[in-house]
């Protein structure tokens, strides 16, 4: 493609049919409620990801879920109901 692209003297966006959109809507990582709300009204973030759990080992699953509910909880408090959240396991939540 590259080759031909030069050819053309286009962007490859060009070749595959032009522009489609005018923006591409993004998420920003955060780990706690208030560097939540520092995202949003700084840079008006309306989707927000974050960690599934503190730290990077293993945990067992019963008191990690709910510590994953009370970080997700917390988060929801202090962002509101229009703000949409994920959560990263990171491979390490689950049990062997």
């Amino acid at each position: 493609m590259g080759y031909r692209r030069k050819a053309a003297g286009l962007p490859v966006y060009m070749l595959m049919g032009g522009k489609c959109r005018d923006k591409v809507r993004v998420y920003q990582s955060t780990g706690t409620p208030k560097a939540a709300n520092d995202l949003i009204g700084r840079y008006g973030y309306t989707a927000l990801k974050s960690s599934s759990q503190q730290g990077t080992a293993p945990r067992r699953m019963p008191p990690e879920i709910r510590g994953i509910a009370q970080r997700a909880e917390a988060l929801r408090k202090a962002v509101g109901p229009d703000v949409e959240l994920a959560f990263d396991s990171h491979a390490t939540v689950w049990e062997p």
